[in-house]
């Protein structure tokens, strides 16, 4: 609540005078408000509390005095885990595995990382994709895990699967799939605002199975050639 200073005889303060006292605002416009909501104006013959007016013998609820704030009971910068789902076990999902288990290791402990992969192995688009002649249509010296090159390809532009092997050999080398769930698809996703998370629908692609879980990052390395 504001105070105002005024002079008992309502004139101008001296500078020198010390004697005033304090009175409240006189009219609600003078009130702060908070989301439209006027707290109650006190008054000298009773008291408030939680919105209800005690005078001794009668009580009265003010629905202007209501908390518009929910506050959490956590305490502030209290850290939480978030859950984050990664589409797809191809280049892009396995590069978000090893952001979290290597990269940024310290996100481990905020972080519950998932990779839903539709397929019985890792891959992508090496793995679906065997038709004969299936190759890299850039040189396979750059088209490789940044944090493990290859030096070992036998053809400049590699085969499919050769890839496949490489991708293979990388993931067991860095157990990129510690987080990964297989024969999982992904068949809907909605947001829901008021939660801040994602409701995701997945499928089980052997026993055609269905489940929902929950999410607050959902990712999507699905690319397009899969």
């Amino acid at each position: 609540m504001t105070a105002f200073v005024m002079d008992e005889n309502n004139g101008p303060v001296p500078a020198a005078k010390q004697h005033c006292v304090a009175r409240a605002p006189e009219s609600e416009a003078e009130l702060p408000k908070i989301n439209g909501a006027t707290p109650v104006k006190p008054i000298s013959n009773g008291t408030y509390t939680n919105g209800t007016h005690t005078n001794g013998t009668t009580k009265e609820h003010d629905h202007r005095t209501q908390d518009p704030f929910k506050l959490a009971k956590d305490f502030a910068c209290t850290p939480r885990r978030i859950k984050v789902f990664t589409i797809g076990a191809g280049f892009s999902g396995l590069l978000m595995a090893h952001k979290f288990q290597h990269r940024f290791s310290e996100m481990e402990e905020i972080v519950d990382h998932t990779i839903l992969e539709a397929h019985h192995e890792v891959g992508g688009t090496w793995l679906v994709n065997n038709y004969p002649g299936v190759q890299c249509d850039v040189p396979a010296h750059i088209y490789a895990f940044p944090f493990d090159p290859n030096p070992e390809w036998t053809r400049f532009y590699a085969s499919g699967a050769e890839i496949l092997e490489y991708f293979k050999k990388t993931v067991k080398k860095w157990n990129l799939d510690r987080d990964l769930q297989l024969n999982t698809k992904v068949v809907g996703a909605i947001w829901h605002d008021s939660e801040g998370m994602w409701e995701v629908e997945l499928e089980n692609t052997r026993t055609e199975e269905k489940r929902k879980e929950w999410c607050h990052v959902l990712v999507s390395g699905q690319g397009v050639l899969v």
